[in-house]
């Protein structure tokens, strides 16, 4: 399906991002096995390896503009959900500072591939989130 996707409207970067947004969701083991196959399909295509870089933060800017992505996306209820506990301050530093942050898709992409990898791993309170927004 990539090279039929890549050959018509998804770019190489945007393939790449849906990966790197898959290992949150669904851990390394799993997204391994498709950087693999990606990149080789990448290559095979005459793509240059590596892609440009498509991080926004750094260490040190990370958690404040993964929370301002988080009240775009959900309100401003979400604001100093990271101080709430632990596993908060996990959901607003990786999922949205890590991939929510980037390039490469936009926040709807990225809101639907995110309900997609919920739907494969039953992840039942982000479908509701996802559609209450």
């Amino acid at each position: 399906m990539l090279p039929v996707a890549l050959a018509n409207v998804v770019s190489p970067i945007e393939a790449k991002e849906v990966v790197y947004q898959a290992i949150d969701y669904l851990g390394l083991g799993r997204g391994m096995p498709f950087f693999k196959v990606m990149n080789n399909i990448l290559l095979e295509r005459g793509v240059k390896l590596s892609l440009s870089r498509q991080a926004t933060t750094t260490m040190d800017n990370r958690l404040e503009k993964d929370e301002e992505t988080q009240m775009r996306l959900f309100g401003p209820q979400m604001k100093d959900f990271a101080k709430k506990g632990i596993i908060n301050r996990w959901l607003v530093d990786s999922c949205f500072g890590d991939y929510y942050t980037r390039k490469g898709l936009d926040d709807k992409e990225r809101e639907m591939i995110t309900l997609l990898f919920s739907c494969s791993r039953r992840m039942w309170t982000t479908i509701i989130g996802t559609c209450k927004s």
